[in-house]
């Protein structure tokens, strides 16, 4: 039997698409190949985007990745028995077709998530407008020296 995973893309990108003004688009392919994912606007402590959650098109499904549920394991706890049976691994859900109760429960996990992610200090400026956005350590360093950092090709252009 055949799926329209295009469809299938459409609706889990549409439920997603929705909560991207608290996040950074990182990528927004159509299907086929399709890839629409998101970022936290707060860098992690090594000053690398954090992911937060992205829908990508493959072969015979449609995996829908949500990073809150492995950092913050509580919110898997919450997950209705109707979305953890596409849970594929720690992070991952498939789904071959979709409902309107099966998105509304992914839009309420999505909520919680940025919920958590906003307590946690995740989503910065964007979520707490009264803390401004923190820069990464590597560039405050950089300014009290008076030096830009080094990028990897240029020291390893100096070491030779």
């Amino acid at each position: 039997m055949a799926h329209d995973l295009a469809a299938v893309f459409g609706d889990l990108r549409a439920v997603l698409s929705r909560h991207a003004d608290r996040l950074i688009v990182q990528t927004d392919r159509p299907h086929p190949k399709g890839n629409y994912s998101l970022n936290c606007p707060e860098p992690d402590e090594t000053g690398k985007a954090q992911f937060f959650a992205s829908v990508m098109s493959q072969t015979t499904k449609v995996g829908f990745y949500f990073m809150p549920i492995s950092t913050h394991p509580a919110l898997l706890e919450k997950l209705p028995p109707e979305l953890k049976a596409h849970l594929d691994g720690k992070s991952c859900f498939h789904f071959v077709r979709t409902n309107p109760e099966l998105l509304s429960h992914l839009d309420a996990m999505i909520r919680d998530g940025l919920s958590t992610y906003a307590k946690a200090g995740f989503l910065g400026a964007k979520a707490a407008k009264a803390k401004p956005a923190a820069k990464p350590a590597a560039k405050k360093v950089a300014k009290k020296v008076g030096a830009k950092p080094a990028s990897k090709k240029s020291a390893k252009k100096k070491a030779r």
